[in-house]
């Protein structure tokens, strides 16, 4: 695995005076990494064989040009863009209106807008996801709801959730529902039909979660856990069916919250958001959990994963540490990594050597 060095420092405000500007997500389609900007409520594409931004064309340009981004909206939204491969999917809210942007994945074109109903005119989104089937679907904060969008007709359904419910995702044939609600610390899986099937206690707020096509991993502060998405059992790195997550828990290598997931092969990818002390992307083997050391130099809140064959995008939400400026970062790890799986491996630089740093402690995750 090999920390590139693609790593795009964004402009402190975009020449908005006093606006600290946030990646708040990214997808990949066409050969770009889709970035939504909040503050200034524009969406770039960087260019995913180098990082440049580019134009309508597809031609390296910079921030500044007008023909670079669209302007979605112009109120708060930190939901990231989505895709079902043929096209790009914003949701967005100005406290007046909310509504689906559609973009073309040539030149960004806008293939149209819908609006939603205006009892939610003034949603917050923090992730979003496709079901690979026929619907997107978001969790809305602020409403305490689900959103599914029908991604040909764009019809538009809501059922309730759980208070304050942050991340979502698919395991094929449920949505899971991750929230931060104080006395409401579970993993929930649903019927596509908003039916409650599970309640799977984290003890903590949760602000990630992905499926590897097996397990549900939920990240809390410090550590993930891992949930088997057919019969919502939690399953410890031996494979066993454990009583609850206290035992199933696979630590990070320092105990700061749980950002965001994405697994790629026999890997997971998990990040921390470790306030203004620089966040890191930390890896993990998905047959047992063992830790596979980490990737340092972020600044604050490295929110959204998106996985391109043996490439990872990280958006960087907040300039709060390191060199004070968000970032896209882009991440290879096809170099072959140090010997298996070592779990006091620093990742650094392209990948040569390995800077041993004491290993995570609490748990079995730490295992040699």
């Amino acid at each position: 695995m090999a920390f590139n060095d693609l790593l795009y420092p964004l402009p402190a405000n975009f020449g908005v005076p006093g606006v600290q500007v946030n990646p708040t997500g990214t997808c990949y389609l066409g050969g770009f990494a889709w970035v939504y900007i909040s503050q200034v409520w524009r969406m770039y594409r960087f260019r995913i064989s180098d990082g440049v931004i580019v134009d309508f064309t597809g031609a390296a340009t910079t921030y500044s040009d007008v023909n670079a981004y669209r302007v979605i909206s112009t109120g708060y939204s930190e939901s990231p863009p989505v895709t079902d491969g043929l096209e790009v999917v914003q949701l967005t809210s100005d406290g007046s209106l909310a509504k689906l942007t559609r973009y073309s994945p040539t030149d960004m074109t806008v293939i149209g807008t819908t609006a939603l109903p205006g009892s939610i005119a003034n949603c917050i989104s923090y992730k979003g996801v496709y079901d690979g089937i026929d619907s997107y679907w978001f969790a809305l904060y602020n409403y305490a709801k689900v959103l599914r969008v029908n991604a040909t007709t764009m019809a538009v359904s809501l059922w309730d959730t759980v208070s304050q419910p942050w991340d979502v995702t698919w395991d094929g044939t449920h949505l899971w529902v991750s929230t931060i609600a104080v006395g409401f610390y579970n993993v929930y899986k649903y019927t596509t039909a908003g039916a409650v099937v599970s309640a799977s206690p984290v003890g903590g707020p949760c602000r990630a979660i992905h499926f590897d096509g097996t397990y549900i991993w939920a990240g809390l502060a410090g550590f993930v856990t891992r949930i088997r998405a057919s019969d919502s059992q939690f399953i410890d790195s031996t494979g066993a069916v454990v009583g609850d997550y206290t035992l199933a828990r696979f630590y990070l290598h320092e105990p700061a919250d749980v950002a965001a997931i994405s697994s790629y092969g026999d890997t997971l990818f998990v990040t921390n958001d470790n306030a203004g002390l620089g966040s890191s992307v930390n890896r993990f083997r998905l047959l047992d959990g063992l830790y596979g050391g980490y990737f340092p130099g972020f600044a604050r809140d490295p929110r959204n994963i998106s996985m391109v064959g043996t490439r990872m995008i990280v958006t960087n939400n907040l300039g709060t540490g390191l060199d004070g400026f968000p970032h896209v970062a882009l991440m290879n790890f096809d170099v072959p990594p140090c010997p298996p799986f070592p779990p006091t491996e620093v990742l650094t630089g392209a990948a040569q050597g390995c800077n041993v740093l004491p290993a995570p402690t609490g748990g079995q995750a730490a295992i040699a």
